[in-house]
């Protein structure tokens, strides 16, 4: 009975010892059941026990002390217990032993302040997390493992950037990885710092109703923009340098008085000053611009109240296509200096665009000899096609074994054939001015780029019978008849051999009269012997 009695006491002086205070800091001494305590204690254990304020069972404090311990801390917060595990020098804790405890009041006061508790979205190279690189077609792509607030991880891909802009290795690759993901999750939080904000600036955006035909042509970039990006982006690029070259006078006018007849006279003035191709851009683009502002019922007009507009004749600057013959395009060629001297000759033999061969790479002329079209020169930057968009053409063995020969030579050692000495490729545009049209001159020939030997190899393959549908395929046209309609002129020699088709049924027949025809040498002679 004595031994019971002092079991039921020792249990009641333990409820009693704790403590609202952090455990292992309030004495017992000071309290008024101490000696009692002191007493039971003895009771059971004869020797004293002085780390018994850092030896109480888990069950004890987990049911019976007010506080809380790693799991109840998560529960709390709604966290993963590594995610507090991570954060114990942001939140109020004490260590007792090797058990670490938090205290309710000083959690939640903490939360309310919402002091240092946001969970570190971007949490980058942490953890022997290497990432990884893969490359997809031509360009590179990172992968990396998120840590989340829950303790997850959440895998993500990202584009870090082309061939040509991180490298051909997987080390070079592995190398930028790092500040590629820095800037991809920097980027990610910074999206997802003000959602409610965008979404208020679109839908005001949405609402807004523009004006002038300057704010229509902001709109229009940001709506029909991207879907012309993502086809071409060369093609949108000439379009906002043809808003922003010649648009000035329609800029303040307001798109609800703009008719037909202002479409026209603004057109015919600019005649005066540019040429037919910068009048035919205008056209393009105000289509573009006002048929998107009928779509959207800013204004009503008629369907097609654009169409069929004449241009007047373009009073500016005008490009002159000269047809080569093959004395004039060698004349040319010989007087060049390396690398231009081949490159005239590739566009002479194959008709290819300036910026389609200044960005020709050594392994782009594979071993079958089919020469791959894969990107090109715009603004000094490189562009790469799409497959749809990119051009293979065959070359023969034999016809082309000097050209041939002379890429290979040229881009031995090197990123591009077409390469300065700087590395880059050669500047089309440059070459142009300072060594195409001086060459020219020299033979005595007015030429306006080398788009020229794309007109001459046009014209020359119509006149050697090729069907066109070749000559189309070759040109890499879209249309049949672009080719006729646009690059091919017949020659003074092709209109006297067609007119020697029709003349040969014609003339020389005996049913036409003979008096006003002169003498032939027989007809005098005999007229001399009858005499």
């Amino acid at each position: 009975m004595k031994f019971l009695k002092s079991q039921s006491n020792h249990s009641e002086t333990d409820q009693n010892c704790v403590s609202n205070e952090p455990f292992g800091k309030k004495s017992l001494a000071g309290s008024p059941d101490s000696a009692q305590c002191s007493a039971c204690v003895s009771g059971v254990v004869e020797a004293p026990e002085p780390r018994r304020s850092h030896d109480r069972s888990r069950a004890l404090l987990d049911t019976a002390t007010p506080l809380w311990d790693i799991k109840q801390a998560a529960e709390y917060l709604h966290m993963s217990e590594s995610w507090i595990r991570r954060h114990l020098s942001d939140l109020p804790h004490g260590r007792h032993g090797r058990s670490i405890r938090f205290d309710p009041d000083d959690l939640k006061r903490k939360v309310a302040d919402r002091k240092s508790l946001e969970p570190r979205k971007v949490q980058t190279m942490n953890r022997r997390q290497r990432g990884g690189a893969i490359l997809v077609g031509n360009v590179w792509y990172g992968t990396w493992r998120l840590d989340l607030p829950n303790g997850e991880r959440k895998p993500i891909k990202f584009r870090m950037g082309t061939r040509e802009e991180i490298g051909f290795s997987k080390q070079d690759a592995y190398l930028v990885l790092p500040n590629k993901v820095k800037e991809h999750l920097a980027a990610m939080e910074e999206a997802e710092a003000k959602p409610e904000s965008k979404q208020q600036q679109s839908k005001s955006k949405a609402d807004k109703v523009p004006e002038t035909f300057a704010e229509l042509v902001e709109e229009w970039k940001e709506t029909d923009g991207p879907g012309i990006q993502k086809k071409s982006q060369t093609t949108f690029e000439h379009y906002e340098e043809a808003l922003s070259a010649y648009f000035r006078k329609l800029n303040k006018k307001k798109i609800a008085d703009i008719q037909r007849k202002d479409v026209v006279n603004f057109l015919n003035e600019q005649a005066e000053r540019y040429s037919e191709s910068s009048l035919r851009s205008m056209r393009t683009v105000l289509r573009k611009t006002l048929d998107f502002a009928v779509q959207n019922q800013y204004i009503v007009r008629p369907h097609g109240w654009l169409d069929k507009i004449a241009l007047a004749e373009a009073h500016g600057r005008k490009v002159i296509r000269t047809e080569l013959t093959p004395q004039q395009s060698l004349g040319i060629i010989g007087r060049l200096k390396a690398p231009f001297d081949t490159f005239a000759l590739l566009l002479a033999c194959l008709g290819r665009r300036s910026e389609e061969g200044a960005a020709l790479q050594p392994h782009d002329l594979d071993d079958d000899c089919v020469l791959h079209f894969r990107r090109i020169i715009c603004k000094r930057r490189v562009v790469e096609l799409k497959e749809d968009e990119q051009i293979h053409m065959p070359l023969d063995p034999v016809e082309h074994a000097e050209l041939i020969q002379r890429m290979r030579k040229l881009g031995e050692g090197k990123k591009w054939i077409f390469q300065n000495r700087a590395g880059t490729p050669i500047d089309h545009n440059n070459g142009r001015r300072r060594y195409l049209k001086p060459a020219a001159a020299a033979v005595g020939v007015q030429i306006g780029g080398w788009h020229d030997f794309r007109h001459t190899l046009s014209r020359t393959l119509r006149r050697a019978g090729v069907h066109p549908v070749v000559i189309k395929d070759t040109l890499h046209h879209s249309k049949v008849d672009l080719a006729m309609n646009v690059y091919d002129k017949s020659s003074a020699e092709d209109i006297r051999a067609g007119l020697r088709v029709v003349s040969k049924n014609l003339l020389g027949s005996d049913l036409l009269p003979k008096d006003l025809l002169p003498a032939t040498p027989k007809q005098s002679e005999a007229g001399e012997s009858a005499a």
